[in-house]
């Protein structure tokens, strides 16, 4: 039997979208975090600045970013920590399309996320992967997998972040 989610009382500081089809960014979640008292930043692909100003988010809370581009911002752990964690937030490619109807295919860009915790030199910090949406490779019908070259980002991402911490990969 489908539960519902109860819902959720940790801080989200940053959340990372990947493309805007309805089944990966909700609104309801958008308008939800949106509200919350310390506003988080969104980062989203390029193209998608006027969908989350419709939200009524700060522009100083939205971060629209191409392949490739990194951000530093500065977060509190939780509402009554005094100390700030350091990240960088980089835009990485992904293998997909993007949209939210039959009319705007293809207008924004499309992504994934390599996140970074930024500590003093010699010190590593938690690097995170966040695929996304996305595909290994892609078959067509009638093609054999084996066959079908994979997509070069991947190893490209690995060899510019090296081993991640954590990564959250989807599987289909």
């Amino acid at each position: 039997m489908p539960q519902s989610l109860r819902p959720v009382s940790a801080e989200c500081s940053f959340p990372s979208i990947t493309n805007i089809h309805s089944f990966s960014l909700d609104t309801h979640t958008i308008k939800v975090l949106s509200k919350r008292t310390r506003t988080p930043h969104f980062f989203a692909p390029l193209g998608n600045d006027d969908y989350f100003k419709s939200f009524g988010i700060p522009e100083t809370h939205i971060h629209m970013m191409d392949w490739w581009d990194s951000k530093r911002i500065e977060v509190s752990p939780t509402s009554g920590e005094p100390h700030k964690v350091k990240v960088d937030i980089t835009c990485t490619p992904a293998q997909h399309f993007t949209g939210r109807s039959l009319f705007d295919r293809f207008k924004t860009l499309w992504a994934s996320w390599a996140v970074e915790e930024v500590r003093d030199a010699g010190d590593p910090g938690v690097n995170v992967f966040f695929a996304g949406d996305t595909g290994y490779r892609a078959v067509l019908d009638g093609q054999e997998e084996d066959k079908v070259p994979v997509c070069p980002v991947f190893k490209e991402i690995g060899e510019t972040f090296g081993e991640f911490d954590f990564a959250m990969i989807p599987i289909g």
